[in-house]
């Protein structure tokens, strides 16, 4: 039980020093101290040379930086904030599980069934918009 601490306590205090670190980040980035970082400013934090180290030290590269900044984007607002921006990078670090891997392959499975059911009820209603057209036609 005693290691099973130490390990929880471990991955813990290094999460803590990483959400440190990524905050530090946030604040970097943020030139103009609204709170939130524009799409501008992130574009300018990545040129910077030292800066791209550093976060390459927080094992996220500067192309998932961009792409991150984007997806965090939901609304399209073109800002992100500390929180969505700490849990992001959090979710960058390190490599894809298995586990991430079979989550996004359902997903796609889902969604492409969705999405063949989706076309083939368009095909259908467009069937009848012609088979109308035609009727209407033919008087």
């Amino acid at each position: 039980q005693h290691y099973k601490d130490l390990i929880i306590q471990d991955q813990e205090h290094r999460r803590e020093i990483a959400v440190a670190h990524i905050r530090q980040v946030f604040r970097q980035i943020d030139h103009d101290g609204s709170g939130f970082i524009t799409a501008d400013e992130m574009h300018c934090f990545l040129e910077d040379p030292a800066l791209r180290k550093y976060i390459g030290a927080l094992d996220i590269n500067a192309e998932d930086a961009r792409l991150l900044f984007r997806l965090l984007d939901m609304d399209g607002s073109q800002r992100v904030d500390i929180e969505e921006f700490c849990e992001g990078c959090l979710r960058l670090q390190g490599d894809a599980k298995s586990f991430d891997v079979h989550v996004m392959m359902y997903q796609i499975q889902a969604f492409l069934n969705k999405w063949s059911d989706f076309t083939v009820y368009v095909e259908d209603v467009f069937a009848r918009v012609h088979g109308l057209d035609v009727d209407l036609a033919d008087q």
